[in-house]
């Protein structure tokens, strides 16, 4: 196995882009893409990327050994597939993915992974968790990859100190009260409720900036522990993984882990770059355990091969 990010070759945090770190794979092993039987591409945006979308036909790939997954299913292999569980509750919870999707969930067992839900379709992407917590991290002062340090920002402030939930939770669906991503989702926010959240930027240097913090966290790990309740309950299956930016938040995590509902939790480590599911070559061994170049449904889990043990899958 031959893995690499492309920031630590072009030494730019968070790059997007795979042409080096392709090559490096490539010659670390020597090989090269005639050798290769499948690729898989997991991608951001209103729909999942189309094969001719990568360029690698015009490094001679043939389009057929190119398979597309939608952007939830490929963390909920992540979460399934490096887990220590044969039947497992998959929340996947990011700030962004295909068709708008930023909460989702699954049924995996052995027999696959079956998608059960998602946010409302008609629900701007600005009402997710994951994109309510970038907007509020950009508000602060710092890049949307550095929700991190809002986290630890909001140990130091009053959970309280803003009187209406910021999120609503029908179901398994979340409605968050944010109307636009980034930090200008804050600055309408605080316009329409006359909430104070100090000025832009204050990185911890403003009181009602590290309240916002701790007032997010504290309405993230409520919204979440109650959505994996509600999803725990639709599942029947105590087992839970978590994959997603927002399933990162450790703080939040602890909280989960004790839910009398929750008879364990996995979550796989963050990935390197700016959210790069882990689990492509995954989906792509699953749904071509022969090498068959067959294409996994970009939007649907694939039945598992046989032999069915998780044991075999990994």
């Amino acid at each position: 196995m031959v893995a690499i990010s492309e920031e630590r070759l072009n030494r730019h945090r968070y790059s997007p882009g795979w042409q080096a770190a392709l090559l490096y794979c490539l010659r670390a092993a020597q090989m090269t893409l005639a050798d290769i039987d499948l690729v898989v591409v997991s991608g951001i945006g209103r729909v999942p990327p189309d094969p001719a979308d990568t360029g690698l036909q015009h490094l001679g790939m043939d389009p057929s050994r190119i398979a597309i997954v939608d952007h939830h299913l490929s963390h909920a292999y992540t979460a399934y597939c490096l887990g220590p569980y044969d039947e497992a509750t998959i929340l996947v919870a990011d700030g962004a993915g295909n068709n708008a999707d930023t909460e989702t969930h699954y049924a995996a067992t052995p027999d696959g992974i079956q998608r059960l839900n998602g946010h409302d379709p008609t629900r701007r992407r600005a009402s997710g968790i994951g994109a309510t917590y970038e907007a509020f991290t950009e508000y602060l002062g710092w890049s949307a990859q550095e929700a991190g340090k809002t986290m630890a920002l909001a140990s130091s402030g009053d959970p309280n100190a803003f009187p209406e939930p910021l999120f609503d939770l029908n179901g398994t669906r979340v409605h968050g009260r944010l109307t636009a991503t980034h930090a200008i989702g804050v600055v309408d926010l605080a316009a329409r409720t006359g909430w104070d959240f100090g000025p832009p930027s204050s990185k911890g240097g403003h009181q009602h900036g590290i309240d916002a913090a701790a007032y997010l966290q504290s309405q993230v790990e409520q919204t979440l522990s109650a959505l994996v309740e509600n999803v725990i309950a639709e599942t029947g299956i105590p087992n839970l993984a978590m994959a997603g930016g927002v399933a990162l938040n450790c703080v939040a995590n602890d909280r989960i882990r004790r839910l009398p509902s929750v008879s364990g939790l996995f979550v796989p480590p963050p990935p390197p770059t700016a959210d790069k599911p882990s689990a492509a070559p995954c989906t792509g061994f699953i749904n071509s355990p022969d090498s068959s170049h067959a294409a996994p449904s970009p939007t649907t889990a694939s039945a598992a091969p046989t032999p069915t043990t998780r044991s075999n899958w990994r």
